[in-house]
């Protein structure tokens, strides 16, 4: 409504067409009961409700022809309206105001689980593949060598991180970049030996680097505690990285 009116307001001149405005309830509430109040509405009514089809289906309810059925969702689940929303937030890395129920922790277990990341042996150092997390079993080893010595990283295109990862080994020159890649590759690589598919889960967190997943895998004691620590670290992550070089 507040969105209408503003634009209403713009078209009659009250406010500059191309100001920035908010409209707060209290600047709305002066023109109730006046002309711009019933152009705006008259305007949600004729673009946005179909009011004869609202009438018609308030008929058919209060028959019994249509009958509604409701579900109690409790702090456990999400009303499937609004699950889409959720999903869709927490897809983009956005954080909500909420408290880690245990909805909001299977959204961020289903995203989580569903990222993919790149995996490099680094004992044989000649094998490398892109997997999504859910993939990835707590037996999971190079099929080439049988190592677990595997790193693991988010995707990144036109690297070769494991030509990368021989160039650190052997002392190559590298870019100041390269070397933070290639020393992350052998952090992720040790956690994966030591936590197993744990780690893999800590490290598709958004902006959860080795050394902010040993600190979740220290403390997580059970796959809920481990989605709560990432949840809280991506939120971090989030509110600080514009602060990030």
């Amino acid at each position: 409504y507040r969105w209408r009116l503003l634009h209403v307001l713009k078209r009659i001149g009250v406010v500059e067409k191309g100001a920035k405005v908010r409209l707060k309830r209290n600047i709305q509430k002066i023109f109730e009961g006046s002309i711009v109040e019933e152009e705006t509405l008259g305007e949600i009514f004729t673009d946005k409700l179909d009011l004869s089809t609202v009438v018609k289906t308030l008929e058919m309810i209060k028959r019994g022809l249509i009958k509604i059925k409701y579900k109690d969702v409790g702090m456990d689940s999400f009303s499937p309206i609004s699950l889409p929303i959720i999903e869709r937030y927490y897809f983009k890395g956005a954080t909500l105001p909420l408290p880690p129920t245990k909805a909001i922790l299977n959204v961020v277990r289903n995203r989580i689980f569903n990222t993919h990341v790149e995996l490099a042996c680094l004992h044989c150092m000649n094998w490398g593949t892109i997997l999504k997390v859910k993939d990835i079993d707590e037996k999971f080893k190079c099929p080439r060598c049988g190592a677990r010595m595997i790193a693991v990283t988010r995707p990144m295109e036109g690297i070769n991180k494991l030509k990368l990862f021989r160039k650190w080994i052997y002392r190559l020159p590298l870019s100041e970049e390269e070397k933070k890649l290639a020393e992350e590759m052998a952090k992720s690589a040790r956690l994966y030996l030591t936590y197993g598919r744990k780690a893999v889960i800590a490290l598709a967190g958004r902006g959860v680097g080795p050394s902010t997943a040993i600190r979740i895998l220290n403390r997580a004691k059970t796959e809920e505690e481990l989605m709560e620590l990432i949840l809280e670290a991506e939120k971090t992550y989030i509110r600080t990285r514009v602060f990030w070089s």
